[in-house]
Order: C-alpha cells, then sequence, then structure tokens
C-alpha cells in the first residue's frame, strides 16, 4: 500500500470513529439548494476544512442555540436609544433632572428587547424585497 493511500484510509478512519460519549447520530436533515448554492457551501465547509455535512451541522446546531435577539444587537440598539432620547433636550438647551433620567434608563431597559425585534424584523423584509 502506498504511503499516501494510507494516509488517506488513516484519515477516513479517524473521521468515522465517534467521539467517546457522543450518541450515535441516526437522524437525518434535508435541505434542497441549487448547484450554485451547494459550491457555496462546499467551499465554506472545505475552507474550514471540515466535510460539508460535519460543517453543516455545526452551523445548522449554532443557529438553533442562538438566542432569539442578538445580545450584542440589543444593547447596541440600547445605547443608541439612550443617546438620542439624551442629547435632543440637551442640545435644544433643555433642563434634565435627575428624575428624568432614571425614567429615561427605565424605558431604555424596558423597550430595547422590542425595539431590536421590530428593527431585526424590518431588515429580513428589506432583504426580502432585494
Amino acid at each position: 500500500m502506498s504511503e499516501l493511500h494510507a494516509m488517506q484510509v488513516s484519515d477516513l478512519d479517524s473521521r468515522l470513529r465517534r467521539s467517546k460519549g457522543r450518541l450515535a447520530r441516526r437522524c437525518g436533515a434535508n435541505v434542497k439548494l441549487t448547484p450554485d448554492e451547494l459550491a457555496e457551501l462546499e467551499a465554506v465547509a472545505k475552507h474550514h476544512g471540515k466535510a460539508l455535512g460535519e460543517w453543516g451541522r455545526e452551523e445548522l446546531l449554532a443557529a438553533a442555540r442562538r438566542p432569539k435577539d442578538d445580545i450584542l444587537l440589543t444593547e447596541l440598539i440600547g445605547l443608541r436609544m439612550f443617546l438620542v432620547n439624551l442629547l435632543r433636550p440637551i442640545a435644544l438647551g433643555e433642563d434634565y433632572t435627575d428624575e428624568q433620567f432614571r425614567a429615561l434608563l427605565d424605558h431604555v431597559r424596558a423597550e430595547k428587547r422590542s425595539v431590536t425585534s421590530q428593527v431585526t424584523e424590518q431588515y429580513r423584509h428589506d432583504q426580502k424585497e432585494q
């Protein structure tokens, strides 16, 4: 057996072996793709040094386990809400009391997730139209 063939067999053996303690994967999930979509996914999987099925499984599970609202986006939108609502009265020369400041913080805390969902939905809607 040639050295290259032996390496390929060894690599195949290691890929086929199940990690100790991991349950056997017996269920399947299928998707329909265009040839271009398949080529795109295969290229990304290859770039990551993984078989398409392995890479796809990891990506699907990561997406399913990701929090519904992206935490970073939620905080960024909260910061934007805070600044817009704080800077406007200041720019107009209006006084801003401690009570108003606390009310603003409470408002942002209560509404930032809802606003994030609205913004995310708007982006999805805009992408579908393009």
